[in-house]
This record gives C-alpha cells, sequence and structure tokens, in this order.
C-alpha cells in the first residue's frame, strides 16, 4: 500500500492504513487514527497530527501519511572506537584493542536495540545500550556496515583464538559461523537480518604479537584503522526505510614495545 492520497482522502483509507479494517466504523477522534507515525509535514505541519483526545484535528492532515516509520540513529559519540594498547617487550603478558556494536530486533517494544563498547584488556569497557524505535512494521529488519575509503590494516601477529582478525569483513574469519557470532565474516554493503533473539555483532579486535620464551624477545604490532557506518532498513508496502550512523572512524593498536603511529 502506498502513501494516502493527497487528494480525495477518505476516512476509510485512513482507518486501513493504521491498522483497521475496511468498512468498519472509524471516527477521526480513535487513538490509532491519531496515532498516524508518519505524516507528512507539508499538510500535518512540523509539529504533526494532534494526538490529544478530542483537540482539533482535520482530515487534510492526514494527505501523503504514512503509518510506518523508523527513528534516525543515535549518536555514535559515546563509543570509543579510538583505542591503543602496548605491552612491554620482554613481557609475557598479551594486550587487546577492541570495539563492538550488536544488534538485536526488539519486536515486544518496537525497537532496535543497539548494544557496543569499545576499550582495550587493561581498562573497564563501558557497555552502552541505545534504541531505535520503529512502528507499523512486523517484518524483518536489516543492518549493514559500510566501510568508507580502504582499510588500512597490519592484523595478525598476535596469537589469539578469538577472532576476528582486525575487522568484520576479513576475508580470515569463518564464513561457515551463524552470521549472529562476532567471529563470522561480515561484509562491507551487505545486509543481515536482525535477530529477535541474540544478536548480529560488528567486532573490531586487535592483539599484540606472541612473545617467545627463552631469550627470544619479539616485537611489533597489530592495528586496523578505517571509516565506517551502519545503516538499518526494511520494505514496507514498497517503500523503504532506512536510518544511518554518522560515520565513525575505528583506530585500534595493539603492540609489543612501542606502538608506530
Amino acid at each position: 500500500m502506498a502513501r494516502l492520497d493527497i487528494t480525495n482522502i477518505d476516512m476509510n483509507e485512513i482507518h486501513v492504513k493504521v491498522g483497521g479494517t475496511s468498512s468498519t466504523q472509524v471516527s477521526m477522534n480513535d487513538t490509532d487514527v491519531r496515532g498516524m507515525a508518519a505524516p507528512d509535514a507539508t499538510y500535518a505541519g512540523n509539529d504533526g497530527i494532534s494526538t490529544g483526545n478530542n483537540s482539533t484535528i482535520a482530515i487534510g492532515e492526514f494527505r501523503n501519511g504514512e503509518h510506518t516509520s523508523l527513528d534516525n540513529f543515535f549518536s555514535l559519540n559515546n563509543w570509543d572506537t579510538f583505542s591503543h594498547r602496548t605491552v612491554a617487550t620482554n613481557s609475557s603478558s598479551s594486550g587487546e584493542a577492541r570495539a563492538q556494536m550488536a544488534f538485536k530486533n526488539d519486536t515486544a517494544n518496537s525497537r532496535i536495540e543497539c548494544s557496543y563498547y569499545g576499550g582495550t584488556d587493561a581498562n573497564y569497557n563501558t557497555v552502552y545500550t541505545s534504541y531505535i524505535n520503529y512502528t507499523g512494521y512486523t517484518g524483518n529488519i536489516n543492518v549493514k556496515y559500510t566501510t568508507s575509503g580502504n582499510v588500512v590494516s597490519d592484523t595478525n601477529q598476535g596469537n589469539y583464538y578469538y577472532k576476528p582478525y582486525g575487522w568484520p569483513g576479513n576475508s580470515q574469519n569463518s564464513t561457515t559461523a551463524s552470521y549472529t557470532t562476532a567471529r563470522s565474516k561480515k561484509d562491507s554493503g551487505t545486509n543481515y537480518v536482525i535477530p529477535t533473539s541474540g544478536y548480529v555483532a560488528f567486532k573490531w579486535y586487535v592483539s599484540t604479537p606472541v612473545w617467545t620464551s627463552g631469550g627470544f624477545q619479539s616485537t611489533g604490532q597489530d592495528s586496523v584503522w578505517h571509516t565506517m557506518t551502519f545503516t538499518v532498513s526494511f520494505v514496507s508496502d514498497s517503500v523503504t526505510y532506512s536510518s544511518t550512523s554518522a560515520s565513525s572512524r575505528i583506530e585500534l593498536m595493539a603492540g609489543r614495545g612501542p606502538l608506530i603511529v
């Protein structure tokens, strides 16, 4: 179903658009009618359609309206994507730098739950949770990350078992593991269905190169940096709804001995 008409609009059309049954009783004061989620500001004004019971409302405000909506992407200002970690050349310890963004479709509350953190193994990684609300839709919702420019990396010198290798699209990440695991390969620009149970996680991860005992002291570093965005989207009634984040710079470095920047 397309957006509501601009001319010859009628109450039955509005009622069906907001989820009512065609040719059944409807009033402009009905809560679902007043709850039209995405009216056109050209006709409804910048303040939208009034939801107040018995407040002034006009049928003309519903022209070109749509009941389905998707909120804007939240700010990424709290997401720590710039992390450096170093350990001593002759130390047997290992250092890690990481950042992760994970998405879950909370259908009970009609919102996308986003859980994210960044930092190193040497400091507490604060986990933040933000939401992207949607209305009038019950199907699959997708998410993708898109890399801007080249991925600059020098990874996999480290001796570690928890992948991914530097960034989600690295070809050495698993192509057989479920895409809902952080260690699976996820290609830039590819849509992945956001699960309703568990998360689809995008993880950036590097670690220090291995240190060998017996007199051998290794130096070097793992690093990855590039710029990317996230886009959440779905298609309803042949209309695409999408919400894209601001660009975020990823810069992770983990080294044994001095880091080379």
